[in-house]
């Protein structure tokens, strides 16, 4: 009986010690506490790895981990607050690098050209030396100085004798510093219209002279029309006056005029003295689009020119009338203006050193002033047409060169005035006209010069906008 009481009791016991450890094994599956996890429990079953042991037996790791993840973190964040800043003090020391790079490379670029320019300089003293050492010392006498016209009389240039230049005008150019010596805009245009003229200064008049010829208009202009000669006078005057207050070129009031009469003499209807006023008006229109920087907008042609007579599409249908009449290609053409100027460009580039050494050089710009004047009066008269635009131009400076010794104006260096004076026979010998042909275009000239007060119906603009 002992024995089974035993026995009994050893079940009890390894029964109870079954359930303890079925509820300690439950516990530990259900459970997420560490507190109920037991290492010793845990080995003696071989239930964790050695990474987990250790976790388990030093619990502090994961907590100290933790911080020292959150420490990363705000140290990650100082260092790119740090880095950024860096990188921005690194960037703008580069761009201070590169500044003062290109500075320095713009600083060579301004001392090269300085060296090119004083090598430039040298050169150009070097070479009027030379010219001045080879003329030789002897001087012509007063009758003998005169305009070499030993020349191609195509390219109508005048050539200036080597005797004329002054032994004082030698020495000052020999003792002349290399400081004093600059190379201005001026001289650099002058060198270039000096390479242009000689590679193509004959062709460019003989062109002009091409289209003198093929863009005429005859003399009898106006009597397919209705249209009174002194309004078209009146127009031409007021003309002056619009072109010069919105400080339009001169060769736009040449063109204005040129488009009026041309439209006139093309145009297949016929035309009233009433439509004179907005033909001219639309011929300034188009002409200062041709000719000037900033036209005269067609706000001010219709409100503050035509005074709110015309509408837009008034003027604008005048304009592409007029286009289609004349066509584009009748644009492309000469003037007395243009003619002025190339005779007085040619003979300023040719004879430069008279014009330094015989200081005419204001008395040439004033003859120019009053031939291109001469040629703005001739545009007045429509019996004008009969010549061509070469042979008004060189009657305009005969006839501006003797108003000018008239008027009192003389030109105080002898030598300056004959030489001068020897230019303009220059001009009429080597012309292409007759000498009687050129009589006869001067006097109708200067009739009209002296008969310009008395034209009616004017109000003599060109007196009061075109100062002599």
């Amino acid at each position: 009986m002992k024995i089974i009481k035993n026995l009994q009791t050893k079940k009890i016991t390894r029964s109870k010690i079954s359930l303890e450890e079925n509820k300690e094994n439950f516990d530990f599956h259900n459970s997420n506490s560490k507190n109920l996890l037991n290492s010793n429990f845990l080995k003696k079953y071989n239930l964790l790895d050695k990474k987990e042991i250790s976790k388990i037996e030093n619990p502090e790791k994961k907590n100290s981990e933790k911080t020292k993840m959150v420490i990363r973190d705000k140290i990650f964040k100082v260092t790119t607050k740090t880095s950024k800043t860096d990188l921005k003090e690194k960037n703008e020391k580069i761009t201070d690098k590169e500044k003062n790079k290109s500075i320095e490379k713009i600083l060579d670029i301004v001392d090269n050209l300085k060296k090119e320019k004083n090598s430039l300089q040298e050169n150009k003293e070097k070479e009027q030396e030379e010219n001045l050492l080879s003329i030789s010392d002897t001087s012509l006498e007063k009758e003998n100085k005169k305009p070499n016209t030993n020349m191609n009389t195509n390219s109508k240039s005048i050539s200036l004798d080597s005797n004329f230049i002054s032994q004082e005008r030698r020495n000052y150019l020999k003792n002349q510093k290399k400081e004093n010596l600059k190379i201005t805009l001026k001289n650099y245009s002058e060198k270039q219209n000096e390479i242009l003229i000689r590679n193509y200064g004959s062709k460019i008049y003989h062109f002009m002279n091409d289209m003198d010829e093929t863009i005429k208009i005859p003399v009898d202009f106006l009597e397919r029309h209705e249209i009174n000669v002194d309004i078209r006078t009146k127009m031409i005057d007021w003309m002056v006056e619009v072109l010069a207050v919105y400080n339009c070129s001169t060769e736009t009031y040449f063109l204005s005029v040129f488009i009026l009469d041309f439209f006139i003499f093309k145009s297949p209807e016929i035309i009233k003295s009433a439509e004179i006023h907005c033909i001219g008006l639309t011929s300034m229109f188009i002409a200062t689009k041709f000719e000037d920087l900033y036209p005269i907008k067609i706000g001010h042609i219709i409100y503050r020119i035509g005074h709110n007579i015309f509408e837009e599409e008034q003027i604008l249908s005048m304009e592409r009338k007029i286009l289609e009449t004349i066509s584009f290609e009748n644009f492309i053409r000469t003037s007395t203006n243009e003619f002025i100027k190339t005779y007085f460009y040619d003979f300023r580039h040719n004879n430069r050193q008279a014009v330094e050494d015989f200081n005419v050089e204001e008395d040439i710009n004033k003859c120019e002033n009053l031939a291109v004047y001469f040629a703005k009066l001739s545009c007045y008269y429509d019996d004008f047409y009969e010549y061509s635009y070469d042979l008004k131009a060189i009657v305009c400076i005969i006839a501006s060169f003797d108003t000018y010794r008239n008027t009192g104006n003389i030109i105080k260096n002898k030598n300056g005035h004959t030489f001068f004076m020897d230019w303009v026979y220059f001009l009429i010998k080597e012309s292409e006209y007759s000498k009687d042909k050129i009589n006869d275009a001067y006097k109708k000239l200067i009739f009209m010069y002296e008969n310009y007060n008395n034209i009616p119906m004017i109000s003599y603009n060109l007196d009061k906008y075109h100062k002599i």
